[in-house]
């Protein structure tokens, strides 16, 4: 496409709807206030005309003199005018131009006949020329709301001939381009509609001649811009269709384009939000996945790729019966429809075989939650998933040590507390041990609760001790 642009500064002169079809000065039909006297007028004219130079013709009807009025009167005012002058004519030359008059018995047949034929022509003449007049105001009608209607529209429309020049350009066009449709037309399309790829800035193919060549409606590529007359650049979505005939042949071109702003910045507002999400769900240690509510993969993070023993293209599409035995693909799916019919998150515990581990089994604390469109509509179910193994074997561990530790400071003879600071930031006692009930018959859980309980069972003396005891291992392990 000719990139080409005119140096000279931008003139947009908004047009009017229908502008480029203004109606001539001079309409048809004339109105009956003119059409009618002038019919008159014409065929008083005639028959004075036909008068004076009749002698030179051997004072013969000389009828054809009548048919121009006849013609010229259907022409300019239509049916009524035209009807009119075929009747003023027959009545004027039976009267005036005969010589024998019209009912004689001397009148020849030959005159008979061409005044016979003169009025039948009129009248054909005139409804002929009515029919005309109807057809070409009902095609002007069409015309002119078709022009509206592309003026009115949002988008910008440019129609071209077959050579690619411009013959057509509505306002929204004329804005965008920045050219007024008197300077488009006759001009080159590449001249007017200067478009660029966004990413070499190279002109993009003339969508003329690829309509041309191809006889069918073409679209630009999704990355094209129109480069205005007044240097703006304007990202555009359009596409080009060949204006047909009736009978078929290709007689021009049409674009249609739309100001492509806004979309484009959505979809790469879109584009960075999913490239975030995606790093954030791939950066996740815990396995992430998203099924359809079939059962079916849509989405998964590279710990979970990893578990499956696949990649996500390998599983998007597929199903757990697809890797996995079908007792366990059965749980997974049970789980899936319980989260379905919750309509809120579910946790539980499960054990895994991790098929890129060599079989490897690990518990992992499992949270599934139904996943929503915007409509609130459920579209699936989301999985999260994070290895416990170690920390249910460390919990283990510290069970079994808290156990024995329990065994061996039940044997001793005497009671054993642990006095610090509690998480509520308070200081008391936080453990006491077996020999509690023994000596005080108090549980061991009521003295850590309320060691007042202990206190008040003391004597005076073995209560301070116990107090300055408690405030020199406070102090110890601040």
């Amino acid at each position: 496409m000719d990139a080409d642009r005119d140096p000279g500064p931008p003139s947009v002169v908004p047009a009017e709807p229908g502008s480029h079809l203004r109606p001539a000065r001079f309409e048809l039909p004339l109105p009956g206030r003119v059409a009618y006297p002038m019919v008159v007028a014409m065929v008083g004219a005639t028959i004075l005309l036909r008068s004076e130079i009749a002698v030179t013709f051997q004072q013969r009807p000389l009828l054809i003199l009548f048919v121009p009025p006849i013609i010229a009167a259907a022409l300019l005012g239509g049916l009524g005018p035209g009807l009119l002058a075929t009747a003023l004519t027959g009545i004027g030359v039976a009267w005036f131009v005969l010589p024998a008059g019209l009912f004689s018995q001397n009148l020849y047949l030959h005159d008979l006949v061409q005044w016979m034929v003169l009025v039948g022509s009129g009248v054909m003449v005139s409804l002929l020329s009515a029919a005309l007049l109807r057809a070409r105001l009902t095609a002007e009608t069409r015309q002119r709301t078709l022009a509206v209607t592309l003026d009115s529209i949002g988008d910008a429309v440019i129609a071209t001939d077959t050579a690619g020049r411009v013959t057509f350009l509505n306002p929204v066009a004329a804005r965008m381009t920045g050219w007024s449709e008197d300077e488009a037309v006759g001009q080159p399309l590449g001249r007017v509609l200067c478009l660029l790829s966004e990413h070499d800035r190279k002109p993009v193919d003339d969508p003329v001649a690829l309509v041309m060549a191809s006889g069918s409606v073409v679209g630009l590529p999704g990355n094209t811009v129109l480069l205005a007359r007044d240097g703006r650049e304007i990202p555009v979505h359009d596409s080009a269709a060949p204006i047909f005939r009736a009978d078929g042949r290709v007689v021009g071109v049409v674009l249609v384009f739309q100001d492509d702003t806004g979309r484009r910045e959505s979809e790469r507002n879109l584009a960075h939000e999913r490239l975030l999400l995606r790093q954030l769900i791939d950066t996740v240690p815990d396995m992430v996945w998203l099924k359809d509510t079939d059962g079916r993969y849509l989405a998964c993070n590279p710990p979970f790729e990893r578990m499956m023993g696949a990649p996500e293209i390998g599983l998007v599409g597929r199903t757990d019966a697809d890797f996995v035995s079908p007792r366990q693909a059965a749980w997974f799916r049970a789980q899936d429809r319980r989260a379905l019919e919750a309509g809120g998150s579910i946790a539980f515990e499960e054990w895994l075989t991790l098929a890129s581990e060599g079989g490897r089994e690990v518990l992992v604390e499992t949270i599934k939650t139904p996943m929503r469109d915007s409509d609130g509509q459920v579209i699936g179910v989301l999985g999260v998933a994070r290895d416990v193994t170690a920390r249910r074997a460390a919990d283990e561990t510290v069970r079994r040590t808290t156990a024995q530790l329990s065994r061996v400071v039940s044997s001793v003879p005497g009671m054993i507390y642990d006095y610090g600071q509690k998480p509520d930031g308070s200081e008391g006692l936080l453990y006491v041990s077996d020999y509690c009930r023994e000596i005080f018959e108090v549980e061991p859980d009521a003295a850590v609760a309320d060691p007042w309980v202990l206190r008040q069972l003391m004597e005076a003396d073995d209560s301070t001790r116990m107090r300055e005891a408690q405030r020199i291992a406070a102090d110890c392990n601040s």
